[in-house]
């Protein structure tokens, strides 16, 4: 389970709103995982993960482009990498291999965690000098 604390904030609105509930679908998927055991329960938690993860991802890529970050190529990859995650759980889910769900959980968990802490700070100065708040 992760809890919301204040590590996370990254004093752009717009983005720690997103982030949040980027933390309550990894909770739910967790609790999901944990507590039903039943596949299509947790398939229908990672089909909103894809779809929040098109949603959130085209809004910070979308910034990136339209103002020339210049770590752009390589934040893309890594959000393109969670992606992947989330569809290759879904597959696994999908087969039956629900414990080895846990696992692939622990290091999503892990990578978001990080992503926001490390990943997402080196655009902070950038967004907030663009206008983005």
């Amino acid at each position: 389970m992760i809890l919301w604390n204040e590590k996370f904030n990254l004093g752009i609105s717009t983005i720690d709103e997103q982030h949040k509930r980027w933390v309550i679908l990894m909770n739910m998927l967790q609790e999901s995982v944990n507590l039903s055991n039943k596949s299509e329960v947790i398939i229908e938690v990672l089909d909103q993960m894809i779809a929040y993860a098109e949603y959130h991802f085209a809004f910070e890529e979308r910034v990136f482009e339209e103002f020339g970050f210049i770590e752009e190529g390589s934040h893309l990859q890594l959000h393109l990498d969670f992606k992947n995650n989330i569809i290759e759980l879904k597959k696994i889910v999908d087969s039956g291999l629900i414990p080895m769900a846990s696992t692939i959980l622990m290091e999503m968990q892990n990578w978001l965690i990080n992503h926001i802490c490390n990943e997402d700070r080196k655009y902070i100065e950038f967004f907030k000098k663009n206008g983005v708040t």
